[in-house]
């Protein structure tokens, strides 16, 4: 049996490797970042959308000002006169900003991207996550930030606050998050400088998770292609344009050169008697000569436009192409890394597998057990869970944990491999709530000020709704192909909608 498995793992790492590129050479850093979040249940509950709303109003006002009723500051700081730096946006926490844990902060980031640039919910959310790393590596590193962004956006920067903390104590009031800008345009794919917030400090924060953070890495790599081919196909429009815009200038440069010399020619003429003229009409050529040497001049300033232009669309092809070497190192980085937790994975596979043993009455210890034997593994932790069982979802296991501090449950995920915790909602869970996965959608039963009721969670345990009717908290959970069949406090089974659970 053990032979097999191995055969197995074998097979399953050559098959997915086969596609893969010669790996690169290891990027080194000390930088890494952990965010410490505020875990207390919530006094309120809200969905993911509701917070990001935070965020749509500040991307809707981003020219305006963006406040949202002062706890929350945007300013947008663009200065054409200034090259080779960035631009940005700067989203500022006032000292009543409520937010206090870092999944709800990414929502705002990523409703402010949506609303003032255009982009999808998905590249948003991967965006805001790459921006509060970034922010948080670099916090208060005012000569990194002095090298990057241009002076107009040094301005508006406290050096105190300049960045994200890790700790949500220190974010009210005291925090200046930056979104550098490439180019400012609603509806860009490349608005932020996706360079900038994936750089070796920060891919090397991603890296140091079990996962290596290779599913957000290449959800980066494939935004940043798309980006590449919206620069060439912007260039090659502007180049053409340029193109036709030279055309037009020489033809009149051209044309206004034979005009000046058939007028000198005229003048000649006259000059040597050989055609007569009044002083009138010797005034009309010196006027006629004066205007046409004004056109010259207003052409030779045109073609100088022209030859900025065409020096803008040559530096931007050579940004691009910087970028498509970005873009080949990442990569090769990424095959490098997908590689080494292919192997760590299916040896983690092979090693264990979770069982959950009794530990007292409706509580357990979910640990690893070794497959042949049954003989617990000593070098994984036992992780305490409040009701006996688990479900597969988010990328590892998700079970109900034991709040710090009471008998609350929370929801968390922990690695497949390691028992690690990997994520975890901030809702107060039911303890011996039901656990139930439909789809890509996890539902259990969660408290909102003292009152059960279902929720639907997404693979990042974020919460995207929430029943509208109360729940007996113990409810047995069923789906049909639209609903979702709960018991409510008085005994009475009904069914909610599945996609607003109304």
């Amino acid at each position: 049996m053990k032979t097999w498995i191995s055969l197995l793992a074998a097979l399953f790492i050559a098959e997915n490797l086969c596609s893969l590129d010669v790996a690169e050479q290891e990027v080194r850093t000390t930088e890494t970042v952990t965010f410490e979040n505020n875990e207390g249940a919530p006094a309120k509950v809200e969905t993911a959308d509701q917070i990001r709303g935070i965020g749509t109003v500040l991307g809707q006002n981003l020219n305006a000002g963006g406040q949202y009723y002062g706890r929350y500051r945007l300013i947008h700081v663009v200065d054409p006169s200034e090259k080779d730096l960035f631009d940005a946006d700067i989203l500022i926490l006032e000292s009543s900003a409520a937010v206090d844990h870092i999944r709800n902060l990414r929502f705002i980031l990523a409703g402010f991207l949506s609303a003032a640039y255009g982009y999808s919910p998905q590249d948003a959310a991967l965006l805001s996550r790459f921006i509060t790393i970034y922010n948080a590596v670099y916090r208060k590193n005012m000569p990194y930030f002095a090298s990057k962004y241009k002076a107009a956006v040094i301005a508006n920067l406290d050096p105190a606050k300049a960045g994200l903390s890790t700790s949500w104590r220190d974010w009210p009031g005291g925090t200046q998050i930056l979104i550098p800008l490439s180019d400012a345009t609603p509806g860009s794919l490349d608005a932020v400088d996706t360079g900038a917030i994936s750089d070796t400090n920060v891919v090397e924060d991603l890296r140091a998770a079990e996962d290596k953070g290779i599913e957000e890495r290449k959800e980066l790599l494939d935004l940043k292609e798309r980006q590449i081919e919206e620069q060439e196909r912007k260039s090659a429009e502007e180049k053409k344009a340029v193109q036709e815009e030279r055309r037009q200038v020489e033809d009149r440069q051209k044309q206004v050169e034979k005009d000046i010399a058939a007028v000198q020619e005229e003048k000649k003429a006259v000059e040597e008697g050989r055609k007569p003229a009044t002083e009138e009409e010797k005034k009309e050529l010196d006027k006629k000569e004066t205007e046409l040497r004004e056109e010259q001049a207003a052409v030779e300033e045109d073609k100088k436009a022209v030859e900025r232009k065409e020096a803008e669309v040559a530096a931007r092809e050579t940004r691009t192409e910087e970028k498509k070497e970005e873009v080949r190192e990442d990569r090769k980085e990424i095959a490098k890394d997908q590689e080494e937790v292919l192997q760590k994975d299916s040896l983690a596979a092979i090693r264990g597998i979770p069982f959950i043993k009794v530990d007292s009455a409706a509580k357990g210890r979910l640990l690893l057990i070794d497959p042949q034997s049954g003989e617990a593994l000593a070098d994984t932790p036992e992780q305490p869970v409040m009701v006996r069982q688990y479900e597969s979802f988010g990328g590892g296991i998700v079970v109900i944990m034991q709040r710090q501090g009471g008998d609350s449950g929370r929801l968390a995920v922990l690695e497949r491999g390691s028992l690690k915790e990997k994520i975890s909602a901030r809702e107060e869970v039911y303890p011996e709530s039901s656990l139930q996965v439909n789809g890509s959608e996890l539902f259990a039963v969660i408290r909102d000020q003292g009152k059960w009721y279902l929720g639907k969670y997404d693979s990042a345990m974020a919460l995207i709704a929430r029943s509208k009717t109360e729940v007996n908290p113990r409810t047995f959970i069923l789906f049909s192909d639209a609903h979702v069949f709960v018991e409510d406090p008085a005994g009475k089974v009904a069914p909610l909608s599945l996609a607003n659970m109304d």
